[in-house]
């Protein structure tokens, strides 16, 4: 399976400097171009949330092994994470110093933060299901994505894609870390209130785009930070998807009229969730069916 120039392994690149706009900044229409702005300017400053960097240090673990290790270290045992610990800060100065990877506290980290310890076994349950198969395959990792939609360049980054040609629908998986555990009903809750639907179906047009393939299958799969770590697999049905993406391409030609223009209003456009009566075409089975524990 080969990369191309619209396909790039992410850690080839600087995602930020890549041209584009992500679904993080483009939901922001959904409120007002106003908002887009505002936020747009905003993350230029903002600092990562907890949340996204136990994400992003899970999703390096699992799907880039050799990279994460070259970036972090364990920190020492039974010293704490805090700003205001001296061991802790010594101990980072002198790993930073040595080999330049950061540390992640071993046990302890605070509100929720990764740790060393929590990363590897909720890695351990990962391999150990059906993603482990999975990456033994011939398949794209953690994926920089781009193309022109409706006359704009966006972008996204693809965890992983199997199957991966132009005559057959390729599968994109995307992993989801939740702080429940993964019923219908949290499922179901995060996708409406983080928009997966409309994130998944500008994936799968961009994927389409970049690869002139057909339209991809995508399966996401949810991992709990509560123990014993359950797992889900939930596969998007296209017409989800499609209804996701219908929304993202109202913002995409918003986002093309404002900067045409260069106005950027304060309106309130019609706001609607695709996702609300669509549960009986993701799940069809029992609440926690294909739930599995580590």
């Amino acid at each position: 399976m080969t990369p191309t120039d619209q396909l790039v392994p992410v850690a080839m690149v600087n995602y930020a400097d890549v041209p584009g706009i992500n679904h993080s900044l483009l939901k922001y229409m959904d409120v007002s171009p106003a908002v887009f702005i505002h936020n747009r300017l905003a993350e230029l400053h903002k600092k990562r949330s907890i949340p996204l960097d136990f994400g992003i240090k899970l999703h390096m673990l699992t799907f880039e092994r050799e990279r994460f290790h070259n970036l972090y270290a364990c920190g020492p045992e039974g010293v704490k994470q805090s700003a205001a610990t001296k061991e802790w800060k010594e101990a980072c100065a002198l790993e930073m110093g040595d080999t330049g990877r950061e540390l992640i506290p071993a046990e302890y980290a605070p509100y929720g933060g990764a740790t060393w310890a929590k990363l590897n076994r909720m890695d351990k349950v990962l391999q150990a299901g059906v993603l482990g198969g999975w990456l033994k395959g011939d398949v794209l990792r953690e994926t920089v994505v781009t193309a022109e939609l409706e006359g704009v360049k966006a972008k996204g980054i693809l965890d992983l894609v199997i199957d991966h040609d132009t005559e057959h629908p390729a599968v994109i998986i995307d992993l989801k870390t939740t702080r429940d555990h993964p019923t219908t009903a949290n499922v179901l809750r995060a996708i409406r209130i983080y928009g997966y639907d409309r994130q998944l179906g500008l994936y799968a047009a961009l994927y389409q785009a970049a690869t002139g393939g057909p339209w991809p299958f995508v399966t996401m799969l949810f991992i709990s930070k509560l123990e014993p770590y359950l797992t889900r697999e939930v596969v998007l049905p296209e017409v989800v998807l499609r209804n996701g993406y219908a929304k993202v391409q109202e913002w995409l030609r918003m986002f093309k009229s404002c900067t045409d223009s260069g106005e950027w209003p304060a309106n309130l456009p019609s706001m609607s969730v695709s996702l609300h009566s669509m549960s009986r075409d993701i799940f069809e089975g029992g609440d926690d069916a294909n739930t599995r524990g580590g």
